[in-house]
């Protein structure tokens, strides 16, 4: 069938990297690479600035671990579809993050236009350097990081040493200092304004930034950031039109008028294009994924990212990822040829392969290779 493929004519499959999306904040729009050449940094916890924010509320009717310890959840579009609507790019001169939701302006009450305005988040905010312990700095009136406290700091550093519970997708992230993921500045507090404007409700933006040391869901745990299950997700284009094709058929007998599933349902980071429809479930947990554009490889010898296991999918798919409402039938046409028991998969995800120190071109020993995700790219796996 053309769900099934063999793991060994995976191995030496070629495909083309059809385009990269980043999401910088999770379940909110992306950053969508489609042109020719166009490339995005990797780096060891997967696409930089990649599902770093998230936008979280408070979640009262669950049970704390202890009661001293908040308990917050990550929004998600299930529970706000107005989530995709919010749209993301990079100002890259300003080195911030720009935020806005055009399609969102609407009336009030008076008739006049709503206009929420753009956001700007800084990409290195001060909070988020990294602290070098300096063993001679831990007098009454230094931090660790040597930073002498200024009066009323004490009580803020107090509040940010406090720990919190977070729910990430149904996974609890335990003990999570307050400091490491809410912002204090004007800055913050800005946009977490912003966001309850516009989605509607009470709710903060929080980040965990890539240089973070322990992952959220603890010491030994895989460091994904916001992400799910894996730090990327690979989609098949042909999979994707086999789809297509599946839907308009059912659709022709049940009379059901609904916006068409695309790759972008997904929410995928990288779509692969030259392949036969659902190739990729053949391919071994374990193969290395490599690649090249024009003639140069794209990272060190030993690939840039490791295949795992695929995705689980859930009626997240059965939203319109440009307007939120809900499309009916996707996943259950899905399920009647790509079910694994009870789960229905479509997609697989991809481990970051943690690089290494290695001579650079100019033979300078200890440089780290700069790793890649480019438009256009092949792509080869290998045992």
């Amino acid at each position: 069938s053309s769900s099934s493929s063999s793991s060994s004519s995976s191995s030496q499959s070629k495909s083309v990297v059809h385009s990269v999306h980043i999401y910088p904040i999770k379940s909110c729009g992306g950053i969508h690479l489609t042109e020719h050449g166009a490339r995005w940094e990797l780096t060891d916890v997967g696409l930089a600035y990649d599902r770093e924010w998230a936008i979280v509320v408070p979640s009262p009717s669950v049970t704390a671990s202890s009661s001293a310890t908040e308990v917050w959840r990550v929004l998600r579009q299930k529970d706000c579809s107005r989530m995709c609507m919010v749209c993301t790019r990079m100002d890259w001169k300003d080195r911030c993050l720009v935020v806005s939701a055009p399609e969102m302006e609407e009336k009030d009450e008076l008739d006049e236009d709503v206009v929420f305005g753009e956001l700007r988040i800084p990409l290195h905010p001060l909070r988020h350097r990294q602290r070098q312990n300096h063993p001679s700095s831990h007098g009454d009136n230094k931090r660790d990081d040597g930073a002498v406290v200024e009066k009323g700091e004490k009580g803020r550093d107090a509040t940010n040493a406090k720990t919190i519970d977070l729910i990430n997708c149904g996974h609890r992230c335990r003990d999570l200092r307050i400091g490491d993921l809410f912002g204090s500045t004007e800055a913050s507090k800005k946009a977490d304004r912003w966001f309850s404007r516009v989605l509607g409700r009470v709710c903060r933006l929080v980040r965990v930034p890539q240089d973070h040391s322990t992952p959220l869901r603890g010491a030994g745990a895989e460091n994904i950031g916001f992400s799910n299950e894996k730090q990327l997700l690979l989609i098949n284009m042909a999979s994707v039109e086999n789809l297509q094709q599946r839907l308009t058929s059912f659709r022709a007998s049940t009379k059901v008028v609904a916006p068409m599933v695309t790759h972008l349902s997904f929410r995928p980071n990288v779509v692969v294009s030259r392949l036969p429809a659902f190739e990729e479930n053949g391919w071994a947990s374990g193969m290395r994924v490599h690649m090249s554009f024009g003639g140069r490889r794209l990272g060190d010898t030993g690939g840039l990212a490791e295949m795992s296991n695929p995705c689980i999918r859930c009626s997240m798919i059965n939203r319109d990822p440009h307007t939120g409402k809900v499309i009916p039938d996707v996943l259950q046409v899905l399920s009647t040829y790509q079910k694994s028991g009870s789960a229905v998969r479509f997609g697989r995800y991809l481990s970051v392969v943690s690089s290494v120190e290695q001579d650079d071109a100019s033979g300078r020993a200890g440089a780290r290779v700069k790793r890649e995700f480019v438009v256009g790219s092949s792509l080869v796996l290998a045992s």
